[in-house]
């Protein structure tokens, strides 16, 4: 499988720089690793690419600070044609939470493409590949790392 890094910085973004983003194509499938600001690459050439003939957007969060999942923001219209399945250690509810506060949209009408899956501890079987999933440290709350995504 090939990974493509569409944000490696840290905590803020700098020029030429996005925060936590990683997308792997996999068959018919866009699997996104992390929400950052890198996300905003789809929108550019290289990455609309990325989503030509793409039917499935499966896009796994590691925790919920904003440097992971500020990119949510484009998310919403570059993917609006695509089913779009998060996968995060908490329910959607946590999200929802977040999005009626901070997002000028209503999350539930708008956005019906977007669907919501727990992953488990463990290895997880999603459609064609497997995708390994372990707890680590990462302030109170903690984070998830994915590990060896294959078919």
């Amino acid at each position: 499988m090939k990974v493509i890094p569409l944000g490696t910085n840290g905590f803020f973004p700098s020029f030429g720089r996005a925060t936590a983003c990683f997308a792997i194509p996999f068959q018919n499938t866009l699997i996104i690793l992390d929400a950052g600001s890198g996300l905003f690459r789809l929108a550019e050439p290289e990455g609309k690419k990325l989503l030509s003939g793409v039917e499935d957007v499966h896009l796994y969060l590691s925790h919920y600070h904003l440097d992971h999942t500020f990119g949510f923001y484009a998310a919403f219209r570059l993917l609006e044609k695509k089913k779009v399945t998060v996968f995060a250690e908490t329910e959607r509810k946590v999200f929802s939470d977040l999005a009626k506060e901070y997002f000028p949209i209503n999350f539930d009408q708008e956005y019906a493409n977007f669907s919501w899956q727990k992953v488990l501890i463990g290895n997880n079987q999603i459609g064609d590949y497997e995708v390994k999933v372990r707890k680590q440290y990462h302030n109170e709350a903690g984070s998830l790392a994915f590990l060896g995504v294959r078919d």
